[in-house]
């Protein structure tokens, strides 16, 4: 999917050592996002009934070194 979404015009999407790499003109990216909406449920209440207003996004450690 991301080679679909990311290839032509310049982009590039390129597999190294495990780690998938985003491109431009043959330059590798400093950052890339990815974003997934969550289903809100009962337990995202809190005990007085109001919203969680965090941003319940979870993080992740997992890095490739070059």
């Amino acid at each position: 999917m991301l080679v679909g979404l990311f290839s032509g015009e310049g982009h590039a999407v390129e597999e190294a050592e495990g780690c998938l790499t985003l491109g431009w003109h043959g330059r590798s990216l400093f950052s890339a996002s990815a974003w997934r909406a969550e289903e809100k449920n009962q337990s995202d209440s809190n005990v007085d009934g109001s919203s969680d207003s965090g941003s319940g996004s979870e993080e992740s450690n997992i890095s490739c070194s070059s």
